[in-house]
């Protein structure tokens, strides 16, 4: 089974009263924290069988993070799962764009994911993340046109998001939840599609592997940070063929044992 997201060695404090993604005038931490990661993120799709829905339902409408020059958007894929869109203010569709999907570990919120400087009275998973400083210095770095969405599931937990409704079926969900990713920010022509998560994050990209026959030639990378727990042989075929049919398509995998290396 999904181990939980690591807990550091800080004494937990009540989480304060925040939504940090619903908020228009929100503005993320610039910290950096010591911990690389090559990030990306994760989603979900509609069912066959399903009533089709439109585009994913708009919780809130672009919004810039203060001085941070980032466009937010929540949207809303299905029933109890939100994607929040963290894009650069300014974006040249004619150039390429890397959307980085990000399924969340088991028990973080979306604000806690993006996190914050920790001080007296926040709680401590604001401060065990940090990708929202973590994108903004990939930028800097050289990936400028970097969206990263932030993928969230009302149980905290994506094995037990795919375990209530049933693996077939949220399978299914999380191929057509990333289909509407990729429509959301215009389908791009120089498009490269990053899926990655932390802890069990990781069964949302072992989700969208499960729910086609093949890997699509849009995905670039993939990458599990410590998630990979849900791997099984059957997913090695597909790996490897997807491997081979583009040498620039990329498998990370980083297991690590967070008392160690903090």
């Amino acid at each position: 089974s999904d181990r939980p997201a690591a807990k550091p060695r800080l004494t937990p404090d009540s989480d304060p009263d925040m939504k940090i993604m619903r908020d228009r005038r929100q503005r993320a931490s610039g910290h950096e924290r010591r911990i690389g990661v090559s990030t990306a993120l994760a989603l979900l799709l509609l069912l066959p069988t399903c009533t089709p829905r439109p585009l994913g339902r708009a919780l809130q409408s672009d919004a810039l993070s203060g001085s941070a020059g980032e466009s937010i958007r929540v949207l809303e894929l299905y029933p109890g799962v939100t994607a929040t869109v963290v894009a650069p203010a300014h974006l040249d569709p004619r150039k390429r764009v890397d959307l980085i999907l990000y399924a969340l570990p088991n028990g973080n919120s979306t604000a806690e994911t993006l996190g914050r400087k920790l001080v007296e009275g926040v709680g401590w998973r604001f401060d065990i993340q940090h990708i929202g400083a973590q994108t903004r210095a990939l930028r800097a770095r050289g990936v400028s046109q970097a969206i990263v969405v932030y993928l969230e599931a009302d149980t905290k937990s994506w094995p037990e998001w795919r375990r209530k409704h049933g693996y077939e079926r949220a399978n299914a969900r999380i191929v057509s939840m990333v289909d509407q990713l990729r429509a959301a920010i215009g389908s791009p022509s120089q498009l490269a599609v990053t899926l990655t998560g932390h802890s069990g994050g990781g069964s949302l990209a072992f989700g969208f592997i499960d729910g086609q026959d093949a890997l699509p030639a849009w995905l670039e990378r993939i990458a599990f940070l410590d998630s990979n727990y849900s791997f099984e042989y059957r997913h090695g075929e597909k790996l490897v063929t997807w491997l081979r049919g583009n040498p620039d398509n990329t498998l990370v995998v980083i297991a690590y044992d967070d008392r160690n290396i903090m």
